[in-house]
C-alpha cells in the first residue's frame, strides 16, 4: 500500500514541476521555443548523414550548399572594410565576448530572438554576408546561414550568404586584429 502511495506521489510531484517549469519557460521573454527543433541533422542533396563514414565528400562542394570563404579570402573582405560586407560571429555570448571578428555582429543561433533585429539592420543590405563560428567541428555558422536564409521574415539572399569554415580559431592562428585586441578564443 505505501509503494503505491509513494509512486502515485512522485507522479504526482512530477506533473506539478513540469507544469511549473513550463509555466515559468512561457513566462520569459526568453524562453526555449518548444516547437523548434534545436539539433537538426545536417544532410547533403541527396538527404544522406555526411557524417556518416560511408558517405565520401572528398573532391565535393561543401555539403552544405553556401559559399565557403578561405581564411585568405575573410581577410580580403575585412581588410575592404565597407558596409556592404558583413561579418556574423555566430557564437553565444560568452564566446563573443572573449574573442571576435572586430566589427563583427552577433547571431547565436539558439536564441535568434535576441539578435534577430539587429542582425537584419546590417544584413539587409549587404552584398556579402560572411558567417563564422569557432570552425574545425564547428557547424553554428551553418545553422546560423540556413536560419537566416530560410526561417525567417525577408530572409537574406542565399547567394550573399558566405561561410568562413576556418573561423575564429584559423583567424586567430593567423594573428589578425581581433576584439579585445590579441584575445584568445
Amino acid at each position: 500500500m505505501k509503494l503505491k502511495q509513494s509512486i502515485f506521489e512522485a507522479l504526482a510531484l512530477l506533473v506539478l514541476a513540469c507544469a511549473v517549469g513550463l509555466a515559468f519557460n512561457a513566462w520569459r521573454s526568453t524562453g526555449l521555443v518548444l516547437t523548434r527543433n534545436y539539433f537538426p541533422v545536417l544532410t547533403d542533396s541527396q538527404g544522406r548523414d555526411p557524417a556518416d563514414p560511408s558517405v565520401s565528400n572528398e573532391g565535393q562542394p561543401p555539403q552544405h550548399g553556401y559559399n565557403v570563404v578561405s581564411l585568405s579570402e575573410a581577410l580580403d573582405y575585412y581588410s575592404l572594410g565597407e558596409s556592404s560586407i558583413v561579418f556574423i560571429d555566430a557564437r553565444d555570448d560568452a564566446h563573443y565576448q572573449k574573442c571576435h571578428i572586430p566589427s563583427a555582429i552577433q547571431f547565436d543561433y539558439y536564441h535568434p530572438d535576441d539578435y534577430i533585429d539587429n542582425v537584419r539592420d546590417f544584413a539587409a543590405d549587404a552584398e556579402i554576408v560572411i558567417i563564422y563560428c569557432n570552425g574545425g567541428e564547428c557547424e553554428d555558422s551553418i545553422l546560423a546561414a540556413r536560419y537566416l536564409t530560410e526561417e525567417i521574415e525577408d530572409p537574406l539572399l542565399f547567394e550573399n550568404v558566405y561561410v568562413f569554415e576556418g573561423g575564429i580559431q584559423a583567424w586567430r592562428e593567423a594573428d589578425y586584429e581581433r576584439e579585445p585586441e590579441n584575445c584568445e578564443p
